[in-house]
């Protein structure tokens, strides 16, 4: 059993018509779901993300999460690899990294 809660997740691109404006879906329920089956280690992409977005553009990912009650944020490109089982690990060679949220974080309750 993991420690790992999903609070909010989004996956997406700018939009094609209007570099402006974002195109996301949020993947809270999926990713919970595939942390839970991978024991953590999560590939971003259509795929595991289960979207099947037309843009030719670079999705982009950006999480929170509590892993042992504690919040993490991160974001990361598509294609690249998240480990939510050690939340300051940065894995360069994957292209892990970590996003603080201010505003979300504060809409979450969290005292930043």
């Amino acid at each position: 059993m993991n420690n790992i809660k999903v609070i909010r997740a989004q996956y997406g691109t700018f939009d094609e018509n209007n570099s402006n404006k974002w195109q996301t879906t949020d993947v809270t329920q999926t990713l919970q779901k595939v942390i839970n089956t991978s024991g953590g280690y999560v590939e971003i992409d259509n795929n595991t993300m289960e979207t099947n977005s037309p843009s030719n553009n670079t999705k982009h990912f950006a999480a929170i999460i509590e892993h042992n009650s504690t919040p993490y944020f991160f974001a990361c490109s598509e294609g690249q690899t998240v480990n939510f089982n050690n939340s300051s690990y940065l894995d360069i060679n994957k292209g892990v990294s970590p996003l603080c949220l201010l505003s979300e974080l504060n809409q979450q309750g969290y005292v930043v």
